[in-house]
């Protein structure tokens, strides 16, 4: 059995990698068929001049004797409506923008490339994958794990909604935070799709950018901003099973000048998902305004609500009793407890301001804040007793908590030539601060332990009340631990000339810590700050307009991991120490044909932090050695023909922890990391049916490590999906799209990490009307 599925692995890799040099070489033959010089032009001579008094004679009328013109009569010519020639245009440049799927979702900018603001993919020395709103849309992608799952870079999530935003994986790094319209932002409550223009992921280290950022690279989320047209859409579906929804996305210029814009996202989704007892229920309102004070001079707010409830959490499983993972827990059960809930709210407003002063100087600030309210629920996860399938279940009442974020920047642009050579210098400032504020106390917990052999064992809820320890002071609001972190930096985009371009930079980062005693009087427990100036260099080669070849060596100074405040921890709520990171990396791009190709090779070194488990029951979070990643990633994403879309990628890795502290977990396998990955979406226009779409894909992950002495992986997996899109126009004129997916076709059941059990089959479908 085991080779079996080994050979069906290997296949998909080698199904993955035939595709995507399918994909180069097609691509280079048609860029090579463009480069062709032309042929000379052909000129046509005008027709001999005619008479105006003349009238041509048609085909009934050929035999009439022409009739000459009376004195002083004029062929009236149809007036010509110039607006609605430029709303028509205005209506079809925003149909094929970049990214859109008149474009086979193909980018060509990055919007928020850090300190350097927007920026052509090709001039950006990092690797970039960019996920439009018109393939959200598409692929019925409504929560962050679904635009990870496409994503050609992206690994596995860590967490599911359950835990809030949920995370991935980054060239093996666990990725903690995000950025949202480039202001950075911890993964605290929930991050919904429906509201976002697109998805940007950078891999590699970005610190440089976005501060002390994981190694693995960022996450930008781009809010949909006000359209150049008027645009109306409603979107009515389910997303799988009995999760049903409705999706109103209006926007467009508010006055005829176009000085002020609007865009307004409103969702509603109720219902059961394909799990067993388990249900969300979640509402979304987010607004837009651009105020365009003058054509160099913008201001833009943002602002969002939004709440959720899920009920039948989907559950943890912790490592321990060498348990093997040679089975899976059925997909379709619930195996945490039908009342183990959580239930958020999120609000957010942020403001910025952009202005081109004059030809050489620019200047750009943004603000937000966020806070993201869990209300605190009864919860739980199971921890691996034996390999026999027996578990703990780790029963509780999670304390409420709020997260606090401030983000923002300042950026001054000066553009200038030292010679030939042209300069854009960008010095300033960003950071944000995150503070967690918590109810003191822990209630009673229980225990039970089952086997998963018998299935799930569901109890009636216990009253948990608050245990003899924290009766006093149970319920009190306290601050649990702020983090700040500042960074001033500077950087030279330098462009030699059409071949030759370099960025430069540093960052004088720092990061301050502070966190307090859960117990009264709450006093200051640690209170650390750290200094460190990081440089980042990069050196660009364009041979032709078309392709660019880079290397970048790059720092970054982060802060530690903050322990997850579960009573399961021995170091709940504390935050490791800063610790330094590098990378180096060399990569080209290219567009080629309808296609843009990327690929790179990597190195980062980074700190090893992990969850040890003390086999009494309780973990500990530590920093233990240096982890390192090698490895090359390819993408491609594009048009191969005109009706057929793709976005496929093959990452290859070597991982491996070293300079631990003990032999056994040395030069070992990093926990949770997949070193061979694959993933190809596809599209294709139906040509015998106008307007049908076959969409489809298959998603493979290698090998996982359980543990740091290696000593179990979870198995390779691959999962399909298959779909349909039709798109027509109703007798009303306006455009319809249906769609309909089928993810995890066959139902397979997997470990997708060593703590998450895949997702079972989940079909989903929705109507769209354009107006």
């Amino acid at each position: 059995m085991l080779k079996s599925q080994e050979r069906q692995a290997r296949g998909a890799v080698l199904l993955c990698a035939t595709a995507m040099s399918l994909l180069f070489s097609r691509a280079a033959v048609s860029q090579e068929q463009q480069s062709q010089p032309a042929l000379p032009p052909v000129v046509v001579e005008p027709p001999a001049h005619r008479p105006a008094s003349v009238i041509p004679r048609s085909a009934s009328n050929q035999h009439a004797k022409p009739r000459r013109a009376r004195r002083g009569e004029h062929r009236r010519m149809p007036p010509v409506d110039v607006a609605a020639q430029q709303a028509a245009a205005a209506a079809e440049a925003y149909r094929t923008r970049e990214g859109s799927e008149a474009q086979g979702y193909r980018p060509a900018t990055v919007t928020n490339f850090g300190p350097f603001g927007q920026k052509p993919i090709l001039d950006v020395p990092y690797s970039v994958n960019v996920l439009s709103t018109d393939f959200l849309e598409n692929r019925l992608a409504a929560q962050p794990q679904d635009a990870f799952k496409y994503s050609p870079v992206a690994g596995p999530p860590t967490s599911f909604a359950g835990y809030g935003s949920p995370s991935t994986m980054l060239r093996g790094f666990a990725l903690t935070a995000k950025a949202i319209d480039g202001m950075r932002d911890g993964f605290s409550g929930i991050t919904p799709l429906e509201d976002k223009e697109r998805v940007e992921v950078l891999t590699g280290l970005t610190g440089f950018l976005y501060g002390g950022t994981d190694v693995g690279g960022m996450v930008n989320f781009v809010y949909k901003k006000p359209t150049p047209i008027p645009y109306y859409s409603l979107t009515v579906g389910d997303y799988g099973y009995l999760q049903g929804f409705t999706h109103l996305d209006i926007g467009g210029p508010i006055d005829k000048e176009g000085k002020f814009g609007y865009r307004l996202n409103i969702v509603g989704q109720d219902g059961s998902t394909p799990v067993d007892f388990q249900s969300i229920r979640r509402g979304l309102i987010t607004g837009a305004f651009t105020w365009n004070i003058t054509p160099d001079t913008k201001l833009e707010f943002v602002g969002s609500h939004q709440d959720q409830l899920i009920r039948g959490v989907t559950p943890t499983w912790y490592p321990g009793g060498d348990f093997d993972y040679t089975r899976v827990p059925d997909p379709h059960k619930l195996w945490l407890q039908q009342w183990a809930s959580t239930s958020d709210t999120v609000d957010r407003a942020q403001v910025s301001f952009s202005s081109h002063l004059n030809d050489v100087i620019s200047v750009r600030a943004a603000y937000s804040f966020e806070t993201s309210l869990d209300r605190g629920a009864p919860y739980g996860q199971n921890y691996w007793d034996d390999n026999h399938g027996n578990y703990d279940q780790y029963l509780y009442f999670g304390s409420a908590s709020r997260n606090n974020t401030h983000s923002g920047y300042t950026f001054i642009d000066a553009n200038f030539y030292t010679g030939s050579v042209e300069h854009k210098l960008t010095f300033g400032a960003y950071g944000n601060s995150t503070s967690l504020d918590m109810q003191a106390g822990n209630t009673d917990f229980i225990d039970p332990v089952f086997n998963i052999g018998a299935g799930p064992v569901y109890i009636n809820q216990p009253p948990f009340p608050p245990n003899a320890a924290s009766t006093s002071y149970y319920g009190t609001w306290y601050k649990f631990y702020t983090v700040t972190q500042t960074n001033m930096i500077i950087g030279d985009d330098i462009r030699f000339n059409d071949q030759w371009s370099a960025l430069i930079g540093g960052n004088y980062a720092r990061i301050a810590e502070t966190d307090f005693n859960r117990t009264p009087p709450f006093a200051l427990q640690s209170d650390q700050a750290q200094t460190k100036l990081t440089p980042t260099a990069s050196l660009v080669f364009k041979p032709v307009s078309w392709a660019s070849t880079y290397v970048t060596y790059s720092q970054s100074f982060q802060q530690g991991a903050i322990v997850p405040a579960l009573p399961t921890f021995t170091n709940a709520g504390q935050i490791l120490p800063p610790y330094l990171s590098d990378e180096y990396e060399l990569g080209a791009k290219a567009n080629v044909g309808g296609m843009l190709l990327t690929g790179a090779l990597f190195q980062i070194n980074k700190a090893n932090q992990f969850v040890q488990n003390n086999g009494d029951g309780t973990l500990t979070y530590v920093q233990d050695g240096r982890e390192i990643h090698k490895g090359i990633e390819l993408t491609a994403t594009g048009k191969i023909m005109p009706d057929l879309r793709v976005l496929g990628s093959v990452t290859l890795m070597d991982s491996r922890v070293v300079q631990t502290s003990s032999p056994i977990t040395d030069d070992k396998r990093p926990v949770g990391v997949s070193d061979r990955m694959a993933k190809m979406t596809m599209e294709y226009d139906l040509p015998f049916i106008p307007g049908l779409t076959l969409t489809g894909g298959v998603y493979y992950y290698g090998p996982q490590a359980v543990d740091q002495i290696n000593s179990a992986f979870i198995k390779s997996y691959v999962t399909e999906d298959l779909g349909l899109r039709y798109r027509t126009r109703i007798p009303s004129g306006q455009e319809l799209i249906l769609r309909m997916n089928v993810a995890n076709l066959t139902d397979h059941a997997y470990w997708m990490t060593p703590n998450l059990v895949g997702a079972p089959r989940t079909i989903s479908f929705s109507g769209q009307v354009k107006f």
